[in-house]
């Protein structure tokens, strides 16, 4: 039953937990017995949806030997359980069956690793530490500016969002200033605020695609003095991901300090990546992964561009799962991270200039 394992071993755990989750979900029933007589058909798929999330979340963190990426997941994991009211009982029962069939069914070499990692992710669920998740900090506490205008976004009032940013660029505030200081904690908040069940999947959305429209409306205001062109940078995120506005920020901060900008925006096929890369050979590659999962494909990138390349295009990673596991970008043999616009572009001078 191990044949859906291949060679590359657990990054196939990774991107096709499904398979597993379907072996694991016999144990689940047996367990739970009560909670299983309530499965209608879509209520199953849900189930194998979660057990696929504990799986390539609880393994990604495995596979990097990296507790930050564990314990982010399961805060994530214990705010949106306590949101949609199942009991820690279930949560903890599910990383048993599955640390139990992974035992069953995967090779040795993985089902080890797997079983201690789901033993971690229950140790850390059953640890008292949802108060100081960093998902229930208010990201947008005592600034008026990102209260204001995500407030205005959420009860629809795009214009006077808008508006927000104008004052601000009338009173000197550069586009590094509007983003770091009003839109990044205005989308962290959105996102706090739809794990805890404060607003819908729609809301949150509509935030979002609202502040990407005001940003290209800034552009010409930015945009139009010519600025000494520097070298060419790629900015991506790896296929699957889908959060693009902090990749799009950062490739807006590079073209704001004078450097050619190529912004390919979210899920770029490897294969469509890499192409767009030995065409356009630029000096610097941004990648970015919000969703730890991702980080594989992003070590698949890096890996097929140093074979081609060397070290001749310097690499930098970022996103939340990159912020979380700061010394992550080694293990992914990036030329490394950084945590705001700025720096990223900082990094990427001295990188050249080294």
């Amino acid at each position: 039953m191990s044949a859906f394992i291949s060679a590359s071993g657990i990054a196939d755990v990774i991107h096709e937990p499904l398979a597993l989750a379907k072996l694991a979900l016999p144990c689940i029933e047996k367990k739970l017995p009560e909670s299983a007589k309530t499965w209608s058909g879509n209520a199953r798929e849900l189930v194998l949806q979660d057990l696929s999330y504990h799986i390539s979340f609880i393994a990604t963190a495995g596979m990097y030997q990296s507790p930050e990426l564990l314990n982010d997941y399961i805060d994530w994991l214990k705010v949106l359980s306590s949101t949609l009211g199942f009991s820690p009982s279930s949560i903890l029962q599910s990383f048993s069956c599955l640390a139990e069939t992974s035992k069953i069914f995967l090779p040795e070499r993985i089902s080890d690793l797997l079983a201690d990692w789901f033993a971690k992710a229950g140790a850390r669920y059953s640890a008292n530490s949802e108060n100081s998740s960093s998902y229930m900090k208010i990201a947008i506490e005592n600034n008026k500016n990102a209260s204001l205008f995500l407030t205005a976004l959420l009860e629809g009032k795009r214009p006077f969002a808008m508006s927000i940013i104008e004052t601000q660029i009338k009173n000197g505030a550069t586009l590094i200033d509007i983003y770091e200081n009003i839109i990044l904690p205005s989308q962290y908040e959105v996102g706090r605020l739809w794990l805890s069940g404060k607003i819908s999947v729609a809301q949150e959305h509509y935030v979002t695609a609202a502040t990407q429209y005001m940003i290209s409306l800034l552009y010409p205001e930015f945009f139009m003095t010519a600025r000494p062109v520097k070298p060419l940078v790629i900015a991506a995120c790896p296929q699957t991901e889908l959060h693009e506005l902090g990749i799009r920020m950062i490739a807006d901060t590079f073209q704001y300090h004078g450097w050619d900008t190529v912004f390919l925006g979210a899920s770029v096929p490897t294969a469509d990546l890499l192409k767009e890369i030995e065409r356009l050979k630029p000096a610097v590659v941004n990648l970015s992964a919000t969703i730890a999962t991702h980080i594989p494909w992003i070590q698949e990138i890096i890996r097929q561009v140093r074979n081609r390349h060397g070290d001749s295009i310097k690499i930098l990673v970022g996103g939340r799962a990159f912020f979380t596991a700061p010394d992550l970008w080694e293990s992914v043999g990036a030329d490394g991270t950084a945590v705001h616009c700025t720096e990223a572009v900082a990094l990427a001078e001295n990188l050249l200039a080294s």
